[in-house]
């Protein structure tokens, strides 16, 4: 049932250990997406630690039970992702960068001993000291800046979350920086960051196969993939609350005199340009135009959403 490191071929074994069985191909895009939610990827690794940059556990255990419908934006971007690998790939391997053999994998993979726990492959690459492991590829603009202190924790963990299904001693990690640079670094195994991963990993799983509340915080997508509709009932909140109402009510007093004040320097703009295009600065460097623009008709589409709102009781006189 299990099999052993599944490399591109038998010339070199990082280890013998039978770590994990074959699930399906990355490219049968449908499959592979409803196998995904019978485990936790590495993709998701950060999130059990809480160290992810942008997804909450509420925002997994809500994506995992299937509360979430993929949109196209999500498609297209997982799309790109699979049509760059192959350049990213070759970029790696040339004498430029890290100069190794490397393969395209696209295997899903499930831990024998953590069956809980899924990789998908990108590839392998032969490293010089340990022969084939895991390669992954990325790509992306928002991490520019982290790279700058090595392999951002999102990916860091993605690579440990890879060595605790493979039972490789290290990862490497490829990232194309928008449309001109390319890093790459190596993830050694940590043994203690597979220790958390396994105890989160565990944890968060029976949560979610629990139909117990996640912790918050939550963002509104998940709050309305969790609570899509109210029940009609009404709760007590506590005290904490109150506080939370006053410190509400001076930031909205303050948002609202703020864009006033915005709207009337915008009216004065439109005053002072009149039946002109554009109005510069005396120094040059700020433009301000004022052009004839036409909205095209469009239908938006029904949807269902819950709305806040505050509602004060007036007191009777």
């Amino acid at each position: 049932m299990s099999a052993a490191l599944n490399l591109p071929d038998a010339t070199s074994r990082p280890h013998e250990r039978e770590a994990f069985v074959e699930l399906c191909d990355s490219h049968d895009r449908d499959r592979w997406l409803a196998m995904r939610r019978s485990g936790i990827g590495a993709s998701e690794a950060a999130i059990l630690v809480g160290e992810h940059s942008r997804h909450t556990l509420a925002h997994l255990v809500a994506e995992k039970r299937g509360l979430f419908k993929q949109d196209d934006e999500a498609r297209e971007f997982l799309e790109w992702g699979l049509r760059l690998e192959p350049v990213i790939i070759e970029a790696y391997s040339s004498s430029r960068y890290a100069g190794r053999q490397s393969k395209r994998a696209g295997q899903l993979l499930r831990s024998v001993e953590h069956p809980w726990a899924l990789a998908t492959l990108d590839a392998w690459t032969f490293h010089p000291e340990h022969g084939w492991i895991p390669l992954e590829l990325k790509s992306t603009d928002w991490a520019r800046d982290a790279w700058e202190l090595g392999t951002p924790p999102d990916y860091w963990w993605q690579a440990q979350h890879q060595s605790l299904v493979t039972g490789a001693p290290a990862v490497s990690v490829a990232c194309m920086l928008g449309p001109h640079k390319l890093v790459w670094e190596d993830v050694t195994r940590d043994e203690a960051a597979i220790r958390r991963l396994i105890i989160h990993g565990a944890e968060t799983w029976d949560l979610i196969k629990s139909d117990r509340e996640p912790p918050g915080p939550y963002d509104r997508a998940t709050f309305q993939a969790l609570w899509p509709s109210d029940d009609g009932t009404t709760i007590e909140l506590d005290e904490r609350f109150g506080a939370l109402d006053d410190e509400r009510e001076a930031l909205r007093a303050t948002v609202k005199s703020a864009q006033a004040r915005l709207d009337a320097i915008d009216d004065e703009l439109r005053a002072a340009l009149r039946s002109a295009t554009e109005g510069v600065l005396p120094d040059g460097r700020v433009r301000f135009s004022l052009k004839e623009t036409t909205r095209k008709e469009h239908v938006v589409k029904a949807s269902s959403f819950r709305v806040l709102r505050r509602h004060e009781r007036k007191e009777k006189e």
